[in-house]
């Protein structure tokens, strides 16, 4: 029965308010059925690929540019070069945050997606493209002219609770990158789940024009059992966050 927004600034709260771009303007990139390389420790997300296949058909018809890295594509290096300029960008992948300990000086190197060659990173997580962009990573990119950053994956809306940063862990990150808004899970969640639960958000945000409509008519779906297969934990989960 209500409208209820999650804002990090006062000035967050009339963001849906700002005047839009022209939609023909409009570039998306998505990112997903990502190859993370030899290894266990990231198992392939099959329903990942159906995911941006079909949210990036919904948003084409309504006048977005949508491009798709996939597969080995997925690499840091190409999704950093391809992320400029784009007004939503789209992870479906694997996300972590590793509970921080006390006294830790790096928390943003605690959290963060997973992209191409993911399992065969090194112990050097500070090294550039080994195929895990960490929160820290995400403070560098110039996001200032992007929407709306969605990280399809779990945990990404964790981080290590703190006064002056709030969530200090991709949450954070993006916040400091620049993005208008970003929409996180705060727990695990299954693939398919929230693969068609991002379907039925986009396929809202086409019919809308607004961000924060789409959530929330997505979440009624859901309650109303119109999504089958879309779990209570699967859209409890996400949270969408002005910044």
């Amino acid at each position: 029965t209500r409208d209820v927004r999650i804002a990090r600034s006062a000035r967050a709260i009339h963001g849906d308010q700002e005047a839009q771009p022209p939609v023909e303007a409009s570039r998306m990139l998505l990112v997903g059925d990502v190859d993370y390389g030899a290894g266990s420790a990231m198992s392939a997300l099959p329903a990942t690929g159906m995911e941006v296949d079909t949210i990036a058909q919904t948003m084409a018809r309504v006048g977005f540019t949508p491009q798709l890295l996939r597969g080995t594509a997925a690499d840091e290096a190409d999704v950093r070069a391809a992320a400029g300029g784009r007004r939503i960008l789209h992870f479906a992948t694997h996300g972590f945050f590793d509970p921080v300990s006390a006294g830790e000086a790096a928390p943003l190197w605690r959290a963060g997606i997973a992209l191409s060659g993911a399992n065969e990173a090194g112990e050097d997580h500070m090294a550039a493209d080994d195929g895990v962009l960490y929160a820290a990573e995400v403070t560098a990119w110039p996001l200032s002219g992007v929407d709306l950053v969605v990280l399809s994956a779990c945990d990404t809306a964790q981080g290590d609770r703190s006064y002056v940063e709030g969530l200090s862990g991709l949450p954070s990150a993006l916040a400091v990158a620049g993005a208008k808004r970003s929409l996180l899970a705060r727990w695990p969640v299954s693939d398919r789940g929230k693969a068609l639960f991002m379907i039925r958000f986009y396929q809202a945000l086409a019919m809308t024009r607004s961000y924060e409509q789409a959530i929330r008519l997505a979440k009624l779906d859901a309650i109303a059992g119109k999504l089958p297969g879309v779990q209570d934990d699967v859209w409890l989960a996400f949270a969408m966050i002005a910044n």
